[in-house]
């Protein structure tokens, strides 16, 4: 592992330039040269110097534990002793050019991935000037690890979600599997196929996809079947209204994720297109209050993304000609006009590629006009525009930094005008919310880790929230295996935990009222009654009939009769239909719930029971004594 690579591993913590530049006066402190520092030495400044710098911003144990990582890292690596061969570093170079070659090859099924994309431009770049027997930019090449670092941090994100994604349609698949035909033979085939890829690591989205189609539709299918059924019966007609409500609620979550996709896929043209985005917002916000976009919002949103991306690259590919133009009237012999003509390079492959390159044409665009003033202080200009384009990219991956924006834009009016800015003073910006961005990362790692510990107390119950909450739970320990978080992924896992904590207080109901009934019946004689708790999702209907009082509710047939929706009363519902079953005096014995809502009674009533509700016992009974006949 080279420093730059360690230097990489934290730089989630402390930008990795920061930590590069420690690391580097460290070595000369001691007298050395920092591409010779031998594993032993480099583990000495990271247990030294960079433990020292981190906990300038982030906690000392969770310094010591990242340190500690990257140290077993390196202890697992083999050390190849230093060489002092002449051609040494022209036979790094070449291994680790084609080290990245190799990397696009591993990536080759993910070719429309930005990072893909521009690794491949930057790599031919590479090899060309290798051919040309002309020295490579280090930079360039250190650029080439990042993007092989960033693939297999987002290959692993996405693993994570197709794990979840394959784990809901195991779920979906099981809810429909019955009914039987071609569609659920091929949604089969279809979960066979992406179990056998999420194990060779590999993607397959369009499978999903396909996969979340058929299964929504399934469901639609089988949910539509029960307001047939019930409709040839005597149910009341809220029974539709409920049913539609929750087929609503498919096709909400369908379009919630397809809106997230719609948005990675054109997330370079978002940052620099403003209509659109907004656009996008707005359309994501009608989908958080309740609403459905359609289908035909989805293909004019689409239409009109292709359609401005089709004339960004148009006037990239024209501006990139204007620069480079420009840069053929300057000496070629200077180092930093090379620099520049390699960046112009990476550009076009870019662009040719289908892909934006506002990056590179910002860099270029600020770079031209100072070659062009060919002063003698061009190149340190030059690494101040690179310098100033890593703090804009870093910026992008953390939460909004509030004023940021116009710092960052007064310096570069700054250096436009030759003028020196205080970038040291942006990075310390950027290193204070690195440092708040860890901790809030290792908060939500503790919040999970509790709600598995929680969790593990209540896996004997059955019923949809647990089967649910257990599905979450994996992906919890899933993202708690994840290192460096992307800002798409830190938003997936708080979401994820934030549903995982709301099932978690259902099921920390559920086992109570199961406890509380066990008390007083017996466990022998409730042996069967955990398996009918579920406040979860049901395909069967609330049928509603007339209302009730608050607090009251009217339990047939394992449904409610009468009173209004609540999780709790429809488990009670469920629950009174297993005591139906039971011998007196069990079956008609009053039961008696303290549960953090209130007091539940449970009598029984004809067929099945009625329930109240009360802070207390008292209020409770006072409620059944008003129950209207």
């Amino acid at each position: 592992m080279s420093y730059h690579q360690a230097a990489r591993r934290l730089g989630d913590l402390v930008s990795s330039r920061a930590l590069e530049k420690l690391i580097e006066n460290a070595a000369q402190g001691r007298g050395l040269r920092v591409e010779q520092l031998s594993t032993p030495q480099l583990s000495d400044i990271l247990k030294r110097d960079v433990f020292r710098r981190l906990q300038v911003t982030v906690p000392a144990p969770l310094a010591k534990r990242r340190i500690e990582e990257v140290l077993s890292e390196l202890g697992n690596e083999m050390a190849f002793p230093l060489t002092a061969e002449p051609n040494a570093a022209q036979v790094q170079q070449e291994q680790q050019v084609v080290a990245l070659e190799d990397t696009l090859k591993r990536y080759g099924l993910y070719f429309d991935w930005p990072e893909v994309k521009r690794l491949r431009a930057l790599a031919g770049v590479l090899r060309g000037e290798l051919e040309q027997e002309r020295p490579l930019l280090s930079k360039l090449l250190q650029e080439g690890d990042e993007l092989s670092d960033a693939l297999g941090r987002r290959l692993a994100e996405a693993l994570v979600v197709q794990e979840s994604d394959l784990a809901e349609l195991r779920a979906g698949y099981a809810r429909v599997e019955g009914i039987g035909g071609p569609k659920v033979r091929r949604l089969g085939g279809l979960l066979g196929t992406i179990e056998t890829a999420q194990k060779d690591g590999t993607l397959v989205p369009s499978e999903v996809e396909r996969a979340r189609v058929l299964t929504r539709d399934l469901r639609k299918q089988v949910a539509s079947s029960v307001v047939g059924l019930a409709a040839q019966g005597s149910a009341a007609p809220q029974a539709s209204d409920d049913t539609v409500q929750r087929l609503r609620e498919m096709d909400r979550a369908h379009e919630t994720r397809a809106l997230a996709e719609l948005r990675g896929e054109f997330a370079p043209l978002l940052r620099i297109e403003n209509n659109l985005e907004l656009e996008m917002q707005a359309a994501k916000e009608r989908l958080d209050i309740g609403h459905l976009l359609g289908e035909d919002r989805f293909i004019r949103l689409r239409q009109d993304l292709e359609a401005a991306q089709g004339i960004w690259l148009t006037g990239q590919q024209t501006e990139l000609l204007a620069l480079e133009a420009r840069l053929d009237q300057l000496d070629a012999g200077r180092r930093a006009v090379q620099q520049a003509q390699l960046s112009a390079a990476v550009a076009r492959g870019l662009l040719a590629s289908g892909s934006l390159a506002t990056d590179e044409l910002r860099l270029l665009g600020r770079s031209v006009p100072v070659l062009e003033r060919q002063d003698e202080s061009a190149e340190d200009a030059l690494e101040s525009q690179q310098e100033l384009l890593e703090i804009e990219q870093a910026a992008r991956d953390l939460p909004v930094i509030e004023g940021l924006q116009g710092d960052l834009a007064q310096a570069a009016q700054a250096l436009e005008r030759g003028e020196m800015a205080d970038l040291s003073a942006l990075w310390a910006v950027i290193d204070q919310r690195k440092g708040e961005a860890a901790q809030e990362r290792q908060a939500l790692d503790d919040r999970a880790r509790s709600v598995l510990g929680e969790y593990g107390q209540y896996r004997s119950l059955a019923g949809e929230t647990i089967l649910r909450l257990g599905r979450l739970a994996d992906t919890l320990r899933s993202h708690l295996n994840l290192s460096q978080l992307s800002a798409e992924g830190r938003e997936r896992y708080t979401q994820v935990l934030g549903e995982a904590e709301s099932l978690l207080g259902e099921a920390r109901a559920e086992f109570q009222v199961a406890r509380d009934v066990t008390a007083q019946f017996g466990e022998d004689a409730l042996s069967g009654l955990l398996d009918v708790f579920s406040f979860g999702e049901s395909e069967e209907p609330i049928i509603t009939a007339a209302p009730l009082p608050e607090g009251l509710w009217e339990l047939r047939g394992g449904t409610l009769s009468r009173g209004a929706a609540n999780p709790q009363a429809w488990a009670l519902a469920r629950l009174s239909a297993q005591l139906a079953e039971l011998p007196d005096p069990f079956g008609r014995a009053e039961v008696r719930l303290a549960t953090p809502e209130g007091v539940w009674l449970l009598t029984p009533s004809g067929k099945g029971h009625r329930a109240a509700l009360g802070r207390d016992e008292a209020q409770a009974r006072t409620r059944l004594s008003q129950f209207p006949e």
